[in-house]
């Protein structure tokens, strides 16, 4: 007998949603370090990620995970721009959003799409993750 056909087990997707991560449009852009944060002084839109896999180890992902990833210099940090316009954006972010720009980071299909390009229109945070390491 399978297992699918065993009375004892349930499929996941009856006990929990199952839906694909954040798409950015731009991870290089979007997914950035301490140092990006600090040099263009978005603190206040930044924040935690787990951008790879490569960036959890264990059964358990803390704040003292993330902080060490964050110290490492890792890309562990999402900006979440307002959907605001440009003009009416601080000037810190306009500064991070023209550096963009000029480096064609704005040109892909999903950034290209949206209304305005540097804001990722569903940002939500999991109960839990299941990550696939490459071997």
């Amino acid at each position: 007998m399978y297992i699918k056909n065993h009375n004892d087990f349930s499929e996941f997707k009856q006990i929990a949603e199952i839906d694909i991560g954040i798409t950015t449009g731009n991870n290089k852009y979007f997914s950035v370090d301490n140092e990006t944060v600090q040099k263009f002084n978005l603190q206040d839109i930044s924040i935690p990620l787990i951008g790879r896999s490569s960036h959890a180890s264990g059964l358990y992902f803390t704040y003292d995970d993330w902080k060490k990833n964050v110290d490492k210099g890792v890309a562990a940090q999402l900006l979440y721009f307002p959907n605001e316009p440009f003009e009416e954006l601080p000037l810190n972010y306009q500064r991070y959003i023209q550096y963009g720009e000029e480096n064609q980071m704005h040109t892909g299909y999903k950034c290209r799409i949206r209304e305005n390009w540097y804001h990722i229109p569903s940002v939500w945070v999991p109960d839990a993750f299941f990550l696939m390491k490459k071997q």
